[in-house]
């Protein structure tokens, strides 16, 4: 029978007792693509409140599992196998069976602060001074390491008296009834990828387990990648509308870049693959006071924007729009494949893969594939995360045949099957800003 350990909390002279599993649960696993669907090997993924890491393999995979010492909640309250009670800047540690005790504290971030103790401890009480390593307004996350297992624990050392929460967990017991839950967070970074404007590289979640998949951007800025073949912003003409959008989005230039190169790598694997009539010198901007209906349109390399939508809308709608819009601007094709809604459909897809749309895990297609704008491109998005890479191979697909076949062609699954599937089951998951 596994061993459970148990932390007693002291809070204005109650007691209290916690079941220490919450690190049990770390069972994530996952996959690191690019945003065309090709697996990112020796990417760093890191579990931050565990301080464990992990390296992505050849197909880009990863996981996190038992193997890391962290068991499972057996459901027993057996006889603990040590204490803490934190109080100020003490703990007081009472150790029941003698074994090698590790005990570091953490910033959020997972930045080791201070190794309080890492050696062999006899049956006893023992007493550990923080010293100045904590500060009263802070959090910090506690690790306690035996040879029976790792547990977490937030610490706030806060109004002179130090607390431990439980970490992650959907069975700790704080009191009779309550149990404490709480968000990690996962980042994964790689020398030569990025996450993007909305650094999709990186989210919360709700507990340690599941499958958690990430795409990200190669970071090519030299001469011949992928700014090469990126737009000048500029603005025509410079009206009361243009002051709306720079206050929202006060770094435009840098920001249209990425955008602008985010939405190419959605569409094509290299630089050169860029169409040459798609390189433009300029992409102008126009947010023209007389434009009073809709939200924004795209001809060629010129976007309208409606200057009322940019004065109400936050940064992340508005760039949210430009992505959209900037489909158009480098597509191959807009409505010519048998299905009405796919030149807007697609556009919305793209948006939600770099982080600037959101449906939530489990939100269910309907409407239609065929529908337009959200409609059809949820349908799109679905397919994108079953069959990763889905959009850049359908986009660029020499299949004459219509949007089924081309969907066939591109996934060799049925776009009629997926469709049911999206609109019985939802979405698998999700990336970007509505993982966070």
């Amino acid at each position: 029978m596994g061993k459970v350990f148990w932390t007693v909390l002291c809070f204005l002279g109650t007691v209290l007792f916690l079941a220490a599993n919450a690190s049990a649960q770390a069972t994530v696993s996952g996959q690191v693509r690019t945003v065309t669907g090709v697996p990112v090997k020796g990417a760093t993924v890191k579990l931050v409140t565990l301080n464990l890491t992990r390296t992505t393999d050849d197909s880009g995979k990863y996981d996190f599992n038992a193997q890391d010492g962290i068991r499972p909640f057996s459901g027993k309250q057996e006889s603990p196998e040590y204490s803490i009670i934190a109080r100020g800047g003490q703990m007081a540690l009472t150790v029941v069976h003698g074994e090698t005790f590790s005990v570091a504290m953490f910033d959020l971030s997972g930045k080791l602060v201070r190794t309080f103790l890492d050696k062999p401890l006899e049956p006893g009480r023992y007493t550990i001074d923080l010293g100045n390593a904590v500060k009263s307004n802070m959090i910090y996350l506690l690790k306690i390491r035996t040879g029976s297992g790792t547990v977490c624990r937030k610490f706030a050392p806060d109004i002179g008296m130090g607390f431990i929460l439980s970490l992650m967990s959907n069975n700790s017991i704080l009191t009779k009834s309550a149990t404490v839950t709480a968000a990690d967070s996962i980042v994964v970074t790689h020398p030569d990828y990025w996450g993007g404007l909305d650094g999709i590289n990186a989210r919360k979640i709700s507990a340690t387990a599941g499958t958690q998949n990430f795409r990200l951007f190669p970071s090519d800025t030299s001469a011949t990648g992928w700014y090469a073949s990126s737009m000048n912003f500029i603005f025509t003409p410079d009206t009361v509308g243009v002051s709306y959008y720079k206050t929202k989005v006060p770094d435009y230039a840098f920001e249209e870049r990425e955008t602008q190169r985010e939405i190419q790598q959605c569409l094509w694997r290299l630089p050169a693959d860029v169409p040459s009539g798609k390189k433009y010198t300029t992409y102008n901007c126009n947010v023209n006071a007389t434009v009073t209906t809709g939200v924004a349109a795209t001809g060629g390399n010129t976007l309208s924007l409606n200057p009322g939508y940019c004065n109400n809308k936050s940064w992340w709608e508005i760039l949210g729009v430009q992505h959209h819009e900037m489909v158009h601007s480098y597509q191959q094709f807009y409505n010519t494949t048998g299905a009405a809604g796919f030149g807007e459909a697609i556009p919305d897809a793209i948006r939600a893969l770099c982080g600037f749309f959101y449906w939530p895990t489990g939100s269910k297609c309907s409407g239609g594939f065929a529908g337009t704008y959200q409609t059809g491109g949820k349908y799109w998005y679905f397919i994108e995360l079953k069959h990763p890479g889905f959009i850049y191979r359908v986009m660029n697909s020499a299949n004459t045949g219509d949007i089924s076949a081309r969907v066939l062609a591109a996934t060799g699954d049925s776009l009629s099957s997926m469709c049911t599937e999206c609109e019985t089951n939802g979405m698998p998951y999700t990336l970007g800003r509505g993982s966070y």
